[in-house]
């Protein structure tokens, strides 16, 4: 797997007190984009945290697609909690907070009672936010367990640039699976696009030879806008169900999201 090189703050974060729930981390880049991801997906989000770590998950407004985030405690400096609890975020008010913070930085977040605060340290500044917490009432989706006919590594830069083609032709894009190659290709006002890709590793569990369906192009970019957190995508695809797309975080993390396709 390509490994993703990225600076991290190496100064001293603001500490968890004893009684305090939050989590700390160096690793803001990879923070921020999820972020950015969640935000684009959902403004309003829920934040669960238990023992084990952070749980995210949400919903689009258009029930196309869906996202989940799992960040374990390992993936944090430090993290703190003693019973599972739940937080309400304004994702909107968080992505414009770290649009404006260098990406070497230290985060330190605690929630307290009826709002959060946000601890960001760099070499030569030391900024505090607070903001509210929301009531959202949202209860997770149940994703059952699949034998997916198609699973498949792509490079995520590779990826990336296709779909961002892809964009520029259509807001559908159809894809198909033949002979161990992938075929993204897309028809609009301008003409027509057709681009072939080998994947990284592709695992066929299906005795059919050929698999085609169309998604929409907004969703695939949204989320391989965070192509930076991992050097390859995970893609996992079967007829009629909705496309799970991966980003391996590292320290057992993850994003997964899940796109359901058009309907020819």
């Amino acid at each position: 797997m390509p490994k993703i090189v990225i600076k991290q703050f190496d100064g001293t974060l603001e500490p968890l007190n004893k009684d305090d729930v939050g989590f700390s981390t160096t690793k803001f880049k990879i923070f921020k984009t999820i972020v950015n991801l969640i935000g684009e997906t959902a403004g309003e989000v829920n934040f669960e945290m238990s023992p084990e770590g952070l749980s995210i998950s949400c919903m689009d407004s258009s029930h196309v697609s869906y996202l989940i985030c799992e960040l374990p405690k390992d993936f944090f400096e430090e993290f703190q909690v003693e019973k599972n609890q739940t937080y309400g975020v304004n994702m909107i008010s968080l992505m414009k907070i770290f649009s404006i913070s260098r990406i070497d930085i230290g985060l330190t977040i605690k929630f307290l009672e009826d709002s959060i605060m946000f601890f960001i340290k760099s070499d030569h500044l030391d900024k505090t936010y607070n903001i509210k917490q929301m009531d959202i009432d949202t209860e997770p989706l149940a994703i059952p367990d699949m034998d997916w006919e198609y699973n498949i590594i792509i490079n995520s830069r590779s990826l990336y640039d296709v779909l961002h083609e892809v964009g520029e032709i259509s807001d559908s894009c159809e894809m198909k699976i033949k002979n161990s190659m992938i075929q993204f290709g897309a028809e609009g006002p301008i003409g027509s696009l057709k681009i072939k890709i080998e994947p990284e590793d592709i695992e066929v569990n299906t005795t059919d030879k050929y698999l085609k369906l169309a998604l929409s192009t907004k969703y695939l970019q949204n989320f391989v806008k965070a192509r930076n957190i991992c050097g390859n995508t995970s893609m996992s695809i079967s007829k009629e169900a909705p496309i799970k797309m991966t980003y391996d975080i590292g320290d057992g993390g993850f994003i997964h999201s899940y796109i359901a396709p058009k309907i020819y």
